[in-house]
């Protein structure tokens, strides 16, 4: 159920959000992957309901031993997320990441079968303000030990 994250989620400092007009809806609080035979699911969690116009993009670095692949999804509203290809090496799923919202926990599921072969997992998130062009906040990379499919 929406509303606790995994045990494999990670804190981030409150009240570091970097305005503070915003910093009650978009400081991140925690972020975290879970999975399951289907599907991945990367979470993250603010320090109250999450502000549906500000951008938030989860980066990911997959890990199988011997390359490493790009994983980037940016989540543009409550009901919508896409892949964003930075590099030759970003990965993407051909139908775009399903999205769920309940007050300050967002979570992305994309398909398992993306992280074939995958060893470690190193990922992030930030949250952005279109509007003001500026980061509102990120969460530095995690490390998160993946089991290989």
């Amino acid at each position: 159920t929406m509303g606790l994250l995994p045990t494999s989620s990670y804190s981030d400092e409150k009240g570091d959000a970097s305005n503070n007009i915003l910093n009650t809806v978009s400081d991140l609080n925690s972020a975290g992957i879970s999975y399951d035979d289907q599907n991945v699911y990367l979470f993250i969690q603010t320090a109250s309901n999450i502000n549906n116009t500000l951008q938030k993009t989860f980066h990911l670095r997959l890990f199988n031993g011997k390359d490493i692949k790009r994983m980037d999804i940016t989540v543009i509203n409550s009901s919508q997320a896409e892949y964003v290809q930075y590099a030759s090496n970003s990965i993407k799923n051909s139908e775009n990441p399903t999205v769920e919202m309940n007050n300050n926990v967002l979570m992305v599921e994309i398909p398992r079968s993306l992280f074939k072969g995958v060893k470690e997992v190193m990922f992030s998130v930030d949250i952005y303000d279109n509007n003001t062009k500026k980061q509102v906040d990120i969460m530095a990379f995690r490390n998160f030990i993946f089991p290989s499919t």
